[in-house]
């Protein structure tokens, strides 16, 4: 009786003591994953505030001129697109190999980011103020709700990764059917910001769930990537609009010169 009694008090205890230890581990985990995350959006933070410093500065009136003239030779234009295009890419498969070689990651991660954000400021260059403002104030909307969304839910959205991927060849091949035929610019960029907000909750929900801590570099591009391409695809969406809206007040304005 007193050993049935004290293997009884034994095996509570060591319950006890593996419960405690469990809960430790997994408080432990919690809190390393917390900071993956914290580091993973500050990293992405900075990218974004370089992109957005780029496209300002393309802003500026000076600046501005100076890109007018580079950009007047045919040859030059050729040149900045392939050199915008494919050393993003050319850097990112870099990354990928370095990302875990310090301080190599952190200069290729800001070379990609200045590359990609000069991207982002040639494209947002021409564009109306209030249009540009409008375009990241809608943005920041999406990437907010769709991050706390991801944050929270339980579901594991990775199985669209595939529908997503089709989605974006369709894209590309309708992108270069336009040379030759009509597009609509406005099914076009709204697909795209659709894709990319679908992205973008996908990759959040890999990066505060599964990506492993030390991948805070593909963790950062990844995010970074989305939002970016989020913003270019929605800019594009109101640009459109208020393409439209000019040219039917010019068709207006002509009635009325023609009456």
């Amino acid at each position: 009786m007193y050993r049935t009694s004290g293997r009884g008090r034994y095996s509570a205890t060591y319950d006890e003591d593996t419960q405690d230890e469990y809960k430790g581990q997994t408080h432990a985990a919690v809190q390393l994953r917390l900071v993956f995350v914290r580091k993973v959006y500050m990293v992405m933070a900075s990218m974004l505030a370089i992109t957005v410093a780029e496209c300002a500065l393309v802003r500026v009136p000076a600046v501005l001129y100076g890109v007018l003239r580079l950009l007047n030779g045919s040859w030059f234009v050729r040149m900045c697109t392939w050199s915008l295009g494919v050393s993003p890419l050319i850097l990112l498969r870099v990354l990928r190999h370095k990302r875990h070689c310090y301080p190599a990651n952190l200069y290729l991660l800001g070379a990609f980011t200045v590359l990609v954000g000069g991207s982002v400021a040639l494209a947002t260059a021409f564009t109306d103020t209030l249009v540009l403002l409008a375009a990241a104030s809608i943005t920041l909307g999406v990437f907010s709700a769709v991050t706390l969304y991801a944050m929270t839910a339980t579901k594991d959205f990775r199985y669209l990764y595939p529908t997503m991927g089709g989605i974006l060849l369709g894209m590309a091949v309708a992108a270069f059917w336009s040379r030759f035929l009509p597009l609509n610019e406005t099914l076009y960029c709204l697909a795209g910001a659709i894709v990319f907000a679908m992205y973008l909750m996908i990759d959040t929900q890999i990066v505060a769930q599964r990506l492993p801590v030390d991948e805070w570099v593909l963790g950062a591009i990844e995010v970074y990537l989305d939002i970016a391409n989020l913003f270019i695809y929605i800019l594009g969406l109101l640009s459109d609009r208020e393409n439209k809206k000019d040219k039917k007040r010019e068709e207006e304005e002509e009635e009325e010169s023609d009456d």
